[in-house]
């Protein structure tokens, strides 16, 4: 995905998604995850593999998703805990590169929380982020080595 058709998936998104609260998470794949919104039907398909980066809303059926997904891996466990309740109050595309920012407002014991999920879109170094209200890395899908939890991230150079 280039960067015009990124910056258009992200502005349709926008007005779709802001203000739905995170719903179930799917794992289809190793590097590829189906999110629900409660959009009847259709979920937000995030794929980082390296080969093919996609990001936009597929249509579905519950129990079609429920049939393709293997179990949660350690990342997309954390993803759920994380932001279960959570409501997307905004999605954003950084101007110069290929990486989209879902920013979760939620509550817990001490009160609103905010979480961040940063998808890399950026082929060899495509990855998704889950990070704090401090923009520190709080669980990572692809370790590669440069990431390291609880320090800020950075986008790829």
């Amino acid at each position: 995905m280039d960067h015009v058709l990124i910056q258009r998936v992200v502005e349709e998104l926008r007005t779709t998604l802001t203000g739905r609260f995170f719903g179930k998470i799917f794992q289809l794949g190793p590097l590829t995850f189906a999110l629900d919104f409660g959009l009847r039907g259709e979920y937000l398909f995030i794929s980082v593999d390296p080969s093919n980066p996609r990001f936009y809303l597929i249509k579905r059926r519950l129990k079609e998703l429920e049939k393709q997904s293997i179990p949660l891996n350690s990342f997309g466990q954390t993803m759920r805990s994380r932001l279960s309740g959570a409501h997307l109050v905004s999605l954003s595309k950084d101007p110069l590169d290929r990486i989209v920012r879902l920013t979760f407002r939620g509550d817990d014991e001490n009160g609103v929380i905010f979480r961040r999920l940063v998808i890399q879109l950026t082929g060899r170094t495509a990855d998704i982020f889950l990070l704090d209200e401090l923009n520190r890395i709080q669980a990572v899908l692809r370790e590669q080595g440069q990431a390291r939890l609880n320090e800020k991230y950075e986008p790829p150079p």
